[in-house]
């Protein structure tokens, strides 16, 4: 039986198929080794390069979580912040509420106690938004006053971190504290020019 020259071209083509479909070149070897390794390097966790500003910055989202929780309950209380001298008491459902997840009324950083923030006293969801609403402070529940009671070593270099009454959370320096509005009639960084 003879072949012929179709059969002989066909067989010629499926066999130069086969050997460039199993051919490994330095290139596509290259980059299949790339892309393993970002795939890899995608898998495994780094500890964090900061870890202090990692914990400022869970501290900024707690604060954050609160001031959300202090807006709701406003919304429901005849505009009104909780009293200072019950604003955890106040604020715990409505965090709970808001499924919050993990322990926002907790420094990460902060010494150990039941709420690692003070509200300030004259806070008005309807004053100035530059006022300081809270802060970090030692810990306490029910916890509320003014700059005395700031502490800006849990975060080291990274200073504390307060939010205002706008919702705006900042990290602020010892050196910084006085230049924010405590009161409505006070004098902050927005007013001092």
């Amino acid at each position: 039986m003879m072949t012929s020259d179709g059969d002989k071209l066909m067989s010629e083509t499926l066999a130069n198929e086969r050997q460039h479909r199993i051919r490994l070149t330095p290139l596509r070897f290259v980059l299949g080794l790339a892309i393993v390794v970002l795939l890899v390097a995608n898998m495994i966790e780094l500890p964090p390069r900061n870890p202090i500003q990692v914990y400022a910055t869970i501290c900024q989202v707690n604060l954050r979580c609160l001031h959300d929780a202090f807006s709701l309950y406003a919304r429901t209380n005849d505009g009104t912040y909780p009293t200072p001298a019950q604003w955890c008491d106040l604020i715990l459902p409505v965090v709970k509420e808001q499924d919050y997840e993990g322990a926002v009324m907790e420094c990460p950083k902060g010494r150990k106690g039941p709420c690692d923030y003070a509200m300030n006293p004259y806070a008005d969801p309807c004053g100035p938004p530059d006022v300081v609403l809270l802060f970090e402070s030692i810990p306490g529940w029910n916890r509320f006053g003014g700059a005395d009671l700031l502490v800006t070593d849990n975060h080291e270099d990274a200073g504390a971190s307060v939010v205002l009454v706008g919702g705006e959370v900042i990290s602020v320096t010892t050196e910084q504290v006085d230049q924010f509005r405590w009161t409505a009639e006070s004098q902050g960084p927005s007013d001092s020019n």
